[in-house]
């Protein structure tokens, strides 16, 4: 007989026993009922009968629990092997350690490999206090193995005290301290710091301290883990000014992290003075505030390992003022991505700055497409911008900004011709095409691939029939000029049919090419209707594919 069978007989063992005690519970209840209209004798025979009730009630209880238990114990998956089972237990969700606090509720067998298991307990998420009480036990589990800890103090009014020995906590598990992510309130910015500074982080590779409220009176100390955390990679602060040193911490620190009220170019400069490892730096600052960064560089600000920075939601002004500080030869990427709150700013210089930087571009990718300014516009009222530019040698620059839907300036998008006289490969975004050739006023004599993205996220229904779908394409006011254009894409995201009209329509009024025949055109997505109209179109390419 196989485990299923021996279950199914228990199954039903327990269900007669069941049964059984039912039927003496209700003869016991009979008597019950009996005795209390009798007028003597009444009382003993009540306190017999419920006597023997609760000791029935108890056997019962007893005898139930032993048959879960066994056929728990019979259950396929308790007969695997320990190794497989706690292999399926490391399958579930790593970021959290409510998968394996519900595994060691399940059953004793599975709670007994589960806290034998630290792996299940490296990753712990507490979240304003509901299992603050419960961290000093979770951490122990862990059983010395690194911990990726993600606290969360923030609504803590009335949990003062226990928000105070979840930072004690950690502090004494700080040994064992792989990844540290504290959001706090800002009551308790004094106490933290002064927590942190008062031991070692010897595996710590990543810490993320984040306040609700910024304030320079308590900028993070210097001597923050004792200026001990060998394995510190990663550096991520919100709302938190770094004292005039950043700690001798970070000295291996690659990718840093800052969101500051204020970003100038003395924040590079600590950085650059207490972090020389650093490889990838992400600004985020408030645009509504001038920065004082001044614009007569003196000595350039060179990072040796340097290959990307990004500038997140900062005014374009301070982001070209911080550039012209900066020695630009070794940064393989600039990011430079404009909020909402700088629309009625010009973007022209910035991004005639970031293309100064780069040798000839060699690849460009446009993308732009119609937003709502805010949930009261029923139609689209700006346009969302991304420039990304590539030179032979693969560094890149990218700028995104939002301006409005009116033609933009003449060259606006291709300033002193950087983006387009020496371009080989552009793709577009079909939904930007008019906008972005009716600004631009040159010859792209390089161009040899051209692509054009038609993406499916598009609030035109009639997009999608038939020549409507290339319609974007050819309601430029000017073709592009690309006598040498080799190969011509088209690329849909989800699969269309078109005519061969409209991709006529394309090669007439999109572009202008030197040659009689373009040499290739592949349709990716897009089926081109059978007819007349195909030969046509076969006839006036020498390699014509559809994928």
């Amino acid at each position: 007989m196989d485990s299923s069978d021996s279950a199914a007989a228990m199954k039903d063992g327990l269900a007669e026993l069941e049964s059984l005690i039912h039927q003496q519970l209700d003869t016991a209840e009979d008597r019950l009922l009996y005795s209390n209209d009798r007028p003597s004798g009444s009382s003993a025979i009540y306190a017999a009968v419920v006597a023997g009730a609760r000791e029935t009630e108890d056997t019962l209880h007893r005898i139930m629990l032993r048959m879960r238990r066994r056929v728990n114990l019979l259950a396929p998956v308790n007969r695997l092997p320990q190794e497989i089972l706690c292999r399926l237990f490391s399958e579930g969700p790593s970021n959290s350690s409510q998968q394996s606090v519900r595994i060691s509720h399940v059953c004793s067998y599975w709670r007994e490999l589960a806290l034998d298991d630290p792996r299940l307990w490296t990753s712990i998420t507490i979240i304003n206090g509901r299992t603050l009480p419960a961290l000093a036990v979770l951490l122990s589990r862990a059983k010395q193995q690194p911990v990726d800890l993600r606290l969360y103090l923030v609504d803590i009014k009335g949990k003062e005290e226990q928000a105070g020995a979840a930072l004690t906590c950690i502090v004494q598990h700080m040994q064992h301290m792989g990844k540290l992510s504290i959001h706090f309130n800002a009551d308790l910015r004094k106490s933290l710091f002064r927590k942190l500074c008062d031991v070692h982080a010897p595996v710590l590779t990543s810490l993320s301290l984040s306040c609700t409220v910024f304030s320079s009176r308590y900028p993070l100390p210097v001597n923050i883990f004792n200026g001990n955390a060998p394995k510190l990679t990663e550096l991520e602060l919100s709302h938190i000014s770094p004292a005039n040193g950043i700690g001798r911490a970070f000295a291996g620190v690659r990718v840093i992290e800052m969101w500051q009220s204020c970003v100038t170019v003395d924040s590079l400069r600590r950085i650059a003075a207490a972090c020389p490892a650093v490889e990838d730096i992400t600004l985020q600052g408030w645009e509504g505030y001038a920065s004082r960064t001044s614009e007569t560089p003196g000595r350039l600000l060179s990072f040796e390992h340097l290959e990307q920075i990004a500038f997140i939601d900062m005014d374009p002004e301070t982001v070209r003022a911080i550039i012209s500080h900066l020695d630009c030869s070794n940064i393989d990427c600039i990011k430079v991505k404009c909020g909402p709150t700088s629309r009625h700013v010009p973007h022209l210089n910035l991004l005639r700055q970031l293309l100064g930087t780069l040798e000839p571009v060699t690849e460009a990718l446009v993308e732009g497409h119609p937003i709502r300014a805010s949930t009261t516009d029923s139609e689209p009222t700006r346009r969302s911008w991304r420039i990304l530019a590539f030179d032979r040698n693969d560094v890149a620059r990218e700028l995104m900004f939002e301006d409005g839907l009116t033609p933009l300036a003449r060259n606006a998008l291709n300033p002193d011709g950087n983006l387009l006289l020496h371009v080989r490969k552009l793709t577009v975004d079909a939904r930007c095409w008019a906008p972005f050739i009716d600004t631009v006023d040159a010859d792209t004599p390089a161009l040899g691939v051209l692509k054009l993205h038609i993406p499916e996220d598009t609030t035109d229904a009639a997009l999608w029939h038939l020549n409507a779908v290339l319609k974007p394409v050819t309601s430029a006011k000017q073709p592009l000029r690309c006598p040498g254009l080799r190969r011509l894409v088209l690329k849909a995201r989800r699969r269309v049919e078109v005519s061969a009209e409209s991709v006529l329509q394309v090669l007439d009024q999109a572009i202008q090419i030197q040659a009689p025949k373009l040499k290739e055109l592949r349709l990716k997505n897009i089926t081109v209707k059978a007819g007349m109209g195909l030969e046509i179109l076969r006839a006036r390419v020498d390699d014509l594919s559809m994928v």
